[in-house]
């Protein structure tokens, strides 16, 4: 009976999430609970790493509902850590393209940014193959 009603407020969720997530790219924050529309170039360079965890964070958010809706069950407890690393990648790499992680002034600091993005996907490939030993062990006497 309130399946439906559920349904419909996940979808709705999943999809705020996964605009919020998706705005920084274009150069603007929603921030929900004021409802406003904020240019990204008002923040100060120490935070965008926090908006880039963001986005990463909101985007896991929005895949865990768009696979609740399509009744897809995550095949280990490693899978949301796997799922919230290659989003930070994802928009880690994105927002370095576009030079929004680093200003002319820490120029000389880039380095370190490739080197986290490195290490980053490093451990997305160690999360990979522990996620597919895990499900391999948990799905080994189904069916």
């Amino acid at each position: 009976m309130l399946k439906r009603p559920i349904n419909i407020m996940i979808a709705f969720i999943g999809t705020l999430l996964a605009f919020v997530a998706i705005m920084p790219l274009f150069g603007y924050d929603l921030v929900i609970h004021k409802l406003a529309l904020v240019p990204t170039d008002r923040y100060a360079n120490d935070v965008t790493h926090l908006v880039l965890t963001r986005s990463a964070a909101f985007g896991t958010l929005a895949f865990f509902c768009m696979n609740f809706l399509r009744r897809k069950r995550p095949w280990s407890s490693v899978a949301p850590m796997l799922v919230f690393c290659n989003f930070f990648l994802l928009f880690g790499l994105i927002m370095v393209a576009q030079g929004t992680l680093f200003s002319d002034a820490e120029a000389a600091n880039d380095w370190r940014i490739w080197g986290l993005l490195g290490l980053l996907g490093l451990l997305s490939a160690v999360l990979y193959l522990e996620n597919k030993a895990e499900s391999n062990r948990i799905f080994t006497d189904r069916w």
